[in-house]
């Protein structure tokens, strides 16, 4: 262990010996201390839960520790020498405009058996600085709700990490959030699916916010702590994407693991914030951060990206494609061609992917059917009979799938259930529907109903499976294109500091408004090529320019 860092640690581990207990409420807070700060006496200060013992965080890179307190616990430590500071933590969320909100996101489901360029690649550059590389060697920790590393584009590139939750388990997605900024980041180019920015990086995971996009500034901090850690014990170049932020400053042990992590040469990039206001939030507002906002696709800031003094560069952010969390986000649709309609799964219907012709079933009665059905998909109209019954009826024709249309102009599609009341196993389940396999049902509506009787006899898909691949916004989907950005830098010149690369990356962007640096967009959209060709000229059969780390001049009005 780091000798500098040893006497937070040794106070955290002498806690035991602590006052008489108290039955006090306790809360959560961050201490920092100085690094020769005699610990006996602020160690006396904290005592342990009656009922349990007492919740404490030791940090291995950063002087101080996360512990309960109650009030007076905090009076008495913010008066004992050697302690620097005690704050209550902070809260932190996901940086995407739906996290923790599954229901809300817009999810394009689209069918990626062949490798999808998602929009945002084009624009920054990214496969212009392939042919030199991809990232090779670099390290990209994403700090956020984990991944789903089992995911057939994350699999290849991730090689490890942490759960700042429970250490001995995996940094396992539960939200879906950190599953698609990894996919922006590292997604392999494997001829389906999507491809990230940077395919060639060593993916790390930290899950530092919990299954509702939600954390503190000490999980925060925490992640960082072991960033470093990992950095020392393993070497090399490492970049840290956090889409996260809050308006709220941090704890001063959140500042200073940002100040530690800069100093081992942590590149840090986090996202400026979705409120659309002109202040920028936390960490992404700290010294040592890069700063990013969103762009949609018509070049402007994204209504919702925050914007300030401190905005550096700007990223694509709006419905931008990447990998979902298998199993989490199911989603439904009809594709003819190259046209596809937006579905919803019936409840009851299995989740799989059938194709076949689709043939009018009018109101899906026994009459209805024709033997045109058998082996296709049953175009029915809703009204007169139960879903259930429409359902029943085109699978005892010989229909695979059954998509039923709204009878109502201007519907909006809302759920519907094949399941009679008590189903499928509960004692007011009818005999006759217990148990009942259902065929792939989906409903669509009212227009998109009219245009699909209008392709009767096409071929087409239909499809009510979870999800792998999808669309989010928010300035959490604009930061990975920046961290891959600077991966990719690292990996021409390792010897560059952070505060190479952030000058790099101002002094190559696009603006997107007006000339020079703006408060909405900072100095405009990051590009890769111009960053990559500005670093190392010569791999790009470019002439040498002047330009050598640590010989910068100051590019911020």
């Amino acid at each position: 262990m780091n000798r500098t860092f040893t006497t937070s640690w040794i106070l955290a581990a002498t806690i035991a010996a602590s006052l008489p207990m108290l039955a006090e409420t306790r809360q959560r807070y961050t201490i920092t201390t100085a690094a020769a700060a005699p610990h006996a006496r602020a160690m006396r200060m904290v005592s342990n839960a009656e009922d349990k013992p007492l919740r404490m965080r030791t940090f291995t890179n950063i002087n101080g520790f996360a512990a309960d307190l109650t009030e007076e616990e905090v009076v008495e430590l913010r008066n004992t020498a050697g302690v620097q500071s005690v704050d209550p933590v902070v809260e932190r969320w996901a940086s995407g405009l739906s996290a923790g909100r599954p229901d809300d996101f817009t999810s394009n489901l689209e069918s990626y058996e062949q490798q999808v360029t998602p929009w945002g690649l084009p624009v920054i550059h990214a496969a212009d600085v392939w042919p030199v590389t991809r990232g090779e060697g670099i390290n990209v920790v994403v700090l956020d709700t984990g991944i789903d590393f089992n995911h057939p584009d994350l699999k290849a590139a991730y090689v490890g990490g942490y759960n700042v939750y429970s250490p001995a388990s995996l940094p396992i997605d539960d939200n879906f959030h950190g599953t698609h900024v990894a996919g922006t980041i590292a997604a392999t180019d494997n001829g389906f699916g999507v491809i990230g920015a940077a395919p060639g990086v060593r993916l790390w995971v930290v899950k530092a916010l919990d299954s509702t996009g939600k954390s503190f500034d000490e999980y925060i901090a925490a992640g960082i702590d072991w960033a470093v850690g990992k950095q020392q014990e393993l070497g090399g170049r490492w970049v840290v994407n956090m889409s996260i932020g809050a308006a709220a400053e941090g704890g001063r042990l959140e500042r200073a693991a940002v100040v530690r992590a800069a100093d081992a040469g942590l590149i840090l990039v986090a996202a400026a914030g979705n409120r659309g206001a002109a202040f920028l939030d936390f960490p992404a507002a700290y010294e040592g951060v890069i700063p990013v906002g969103a762009i949609g696709e018509d070049g402007r800031r994204a209504e919702f990206s925050s914007w300030g003094m401190r905005m550096d560069v700007v990223g694509p952010g709006v419905m931008v494609q990447s990998t979902f969390l298998d199993g989490y986000h199911p989603a439904a649709d009809v594709v003819i061609g190259s046209d596809s309609y937006t579905a919803l799964g019936l409840i009851g219907s299995p989740k799989t992917r059938i194709s076949g012709r689709i043939v009018d079933c009018k109101l899906g009665a026994p009459e209805d059917f024709t033997a045109a059905v058998q082996g296709n998909i049953a175009l029915i109209r809703r009204g007169t009979l139960d879903f259930r019954e429409k359902a029943r009826n085109a699978k005892q024709a010989g229909a695979t799938a059954v998509v039923v249309w709204d009878h109502v102009p201007e519907s909006e599609l809302k759920p519907w259930t094949m399941l009679p009341q008590g189903c499928p196993t509960g004692p007011q389940c009818p005999a006759e529907w217990k148990d009942y396999v259902f065929p792939l049902a989906i409903g669509v509506t009212y227009e998109d109903g009219q245009k699909l009787l209008g392709r009767a006899n096409a071929n087409a898909t239909a499809s009510f499976v979870f999800a792998q691949y999808g669309r989010l916004s928010g300035t959490s989907m604009a930061t990975p294109h920046v961290s891959s950005t600077a991966a990719l830098l690292l990996s021409l010149d390792r010897t560059l500091k952070p505060i190479d690369i952030a000058f790099v990356l101002k002094h190559t962007a696009r603006d997107t408004a007006d000339p020079g640096w703006d408060f909405e967009t900072g100095w405009g959209v990051v590009d890769a090529l111009a960053a990559a060709q500005y670093v190392a000229p010569e791999e790009f059969g470019l002439p040498p320019n002047d330009y050598k780390p640590g010989r910068r001049r100051s590019v911020r009005p």
